[in-house]
């Protein structure tokens, strides 16, 4: 036994005392503070009821049947995407609930991280030249979905078996070793997981400088397009039309927007969004940025300098120069490669979870963006003072790109209470579902999210996840947005027919979402609860008077509870964790009616 412990503390020694043991522990510490802080307040947001709740709430044998049609069918030309966003949420939440599964997010991201930076660590000697990318790497700006568990769990397994690609190709003496073998092998997982990320493997052969001659570079790109041939024909033969929904020209048009566009917006984020925090600082972010930046000049003083005397003494100034630019080059050409296969989706988006056309830029933006500050590094490196500069500047970038971070986590924080706060006011109004109700909410001032919006194509199946209605029930109680703005409130109500039933269809423009798989129903009033806005809250709402004068009475409150009586999912106490309300609370205007702030 002491054997065993006294082997233990010497190999936990040796790990201290690794030159990269305080670099991981700088990045694991970074990517907590700057995406998990507030972890315990996330929820779920838009398609995580769709994916994540629904995995959650089935059993496992459903489960497993999920994973068995998103094989065969070749789900979307993604089938492990839907596999992890089933597997991990039902084992997840089986450990600890919601909270759990952006754990495991937070394990994701740390081993991209911690795999990033040992890749730029084996691409080049210069021992330097991998700190600064990974941190902009952990700070990057562009796509917002990090607290975003259909993403987070979704998109970075991409990611992960990307680096590990890399990683082992450039581990690997010769075309036919074994690494690299099974660099393919996790280059064509990454492509089944999501497809985006995929087209940046044609640059590992350039990773490192002189290492690949002409035939096996040749190789290479021939094995990956064999691979793309392959996947594409698959998706081909299972049906996916996504793309052979746009005419020729439509793609060729948008191909060349996007490789020109993309580069330019994702490049561009790491500029605005410094500026976007220090237009709206205030005296919390300022305390927090003069932390941040001292924390990030020790970093760049103990962690960066160390390294960078040891390369400065050991190689050339014009080697090092010429390095830096080889890795510029390569980035640059890694962000062009990010966007061909993000061919549906606009790469101008850089907010809320249409930022994620911007995901795969992540390792070419980060190896642009800090081979440029390296270089600036070492242009400044005989002048004190502005090499002094150079670093307190730094410093302050990374501390508003670290901020920017913490105010993204802010707002998805706000949408989650918001998320909270409507749907208890819904149940609260709504005691009485019975088989076959609609919940109709008429609110011209409900907020969409900064971010993350709370109230999404996702709204009609929230009930359900939340609750286990009986399953001989047709048609479970659902609630829908009716379309109303503050311009025209009553637009919603085209969808009134002649004998005053309710016809919820797409195709009369009355509820903002009615999934397109779901046949058109017509509703009696009596199965129908209006929920109405009124002095800041919502009101249920008992008839309705037409301009034609006639009046329709919905649906009587009859029940003797407070809150719905079925049984609840473990979904129900993350949503709504007290049923309890005071005075204050039913009193005070709704906080989802109000601007996220």
């Amino acid at each position: 036994m002491l054997k065993y412990m006294k082997k233990t503390l010497t190999t936990l020694q040796s790990l201290i005392q690794s030159p990269s043991f305080f670099v991981y522990l700088t990045l694991l510490s970074l990517l907590w503070i700057a995406h998990f802080l507030f972890f315990q307040s996330f929820g779920l947001y838009e398609d995580d009821w769709a994916f994540t709740g629904i995995a959650i709430n089935q059993t496992w044998s459903r489960n497993l049947e999920t994973i068995n049609s998103a094989l065969i069918t070749f789900w979307q030309g993604r089938p492990l995407h839907m596999v992890f966003l089933t597997v991990l949420p039902f084992f997840g939440a089986k450990l600890g609930g919601i909270s759990t599964l952006y754990l495991i997010g937070f394990f994701l991201l740390t081993c991209n991280a911690c795999l990033f930076y040992r890749l730029l660590r084996n691409i080049t000697k210069i021992s330097y030249s991998a700190l600064i990318p990974t941190l902009l790497f952990c700070l990057y700006p562009a796509d917002t979905t990090f607290n975003y568990l259909q993403h987070l769990l979704g998109l970075q397994p991409a990611l992960l078996f990307l680096l590990i690609a890399f990683n082992l190709f450039v581990n690997s003496a010769t075309i036919n070793s074994q690494s690299r073998l099974f660099s393919y092998f996790f280059a064509t997982l990454a492509l089944l997981t999501y497809e985006s990320p995929f087209l940046l493997f044609f640059t590992a052969p350039f990773l490192k400088k002189n290492t690949q001659n002409r035939k096996q570079i040749f190789i290479h790109s021939l094995i990956l397009t064999t691979i793309l041939f392959l996947y594409l024909g698959l998706r081909k033969i299972a049906g996916e039309s996504r793309i052979s929904q746009l005419a020729p020209w439509e793609v060729l048009q948008k191909f060349l927007y996007q490789i020109i566009a993309g580069p330019i917006v994702v490049s561009g984020t790491f500029l605005l969004r410094p500026w976007q925090i220090l237009s709206s600082l205030n005296v919390t972010y300022l305390i927090f940025l003069v932390i941040a930046t001292a924390c990030f000049y020790g970093i760049i003083t103990s962690l960066y300098e160390e390294q960078f005397k040891v390369s400065y003494h050991d190689f050339s100034s014009h080697f090092q120069i010429t390095e830096l630019i080889r890795l510029l080059k390569l980035g640059l050409v890694m962000i062009f490669l990010a966007y061909p296969s993000a061919i549906l989706l606009d790469v101008n988006l850089i907010d809320g979870r249409y930022s994620r056309v911007h995901f795969s830029a992540v390792i070419g933006t980060s190896i642009l963006m800090g081979s440029l500050w390296n270089l600036l590094f070492l242009i400044t490196d005989s002048k004190t003072l502005l090499r002094a500069t150079v670093k307190v500047l730094l410093s302050i970038y990374l501390a508003l790109l670290l901020i920017f971070s913490i105010n993204v986590q802010h707002f998805y924080v706000l949408s989650w209470q918001y998320q909270q706060n409507f749907w208890r006011d819904v149940l609260r109004l709504s005691p009485d579902l019975t088989n076959n109700t609609v919940i109709l909410v008429q609110s011209p001032n409900l907020q969409w999210g900064k971010q993350i919006h709370p109230f999404d194509w996702s709204v009609p199946s929230v009930l359900s996840s939340i609750y286990e209605f009986p399953k001989d029930w047709q048609f479970p109680p659902r609630a829908y947005i009716l379309h109303s703005d503050p311009r025209n409130i009553e637009a919603w109500k085209g969808m009134i027919q002649s004998n005053d039933k309710m016809l919820i269809s797409n195709k009369n423009h009355g509820v903002r979402y009615h999934y397109d798989w779901e046949p058109e129903r017509l509703i009696q009033p009596q199965d129908v609860i209006l929920l109405v806005e009124e002095n800041k809250k919502l009101i249920r709402q008992p008839k309705l008077t037409l301009s034609d004068g006639r009046t329709i009475f919905f649906k009587k409150n009859d029940s003797r509870f407070t809150f719905p009586p079925f049984p609840k999912t473990s979904l129900f106490s993350r949503l709504i964790p007290s049923t309890t309300m005071t005075n204050d609370q039913k009193n005070s205007p709704a906080i989802y009616l109000e601007p996220q702030k």
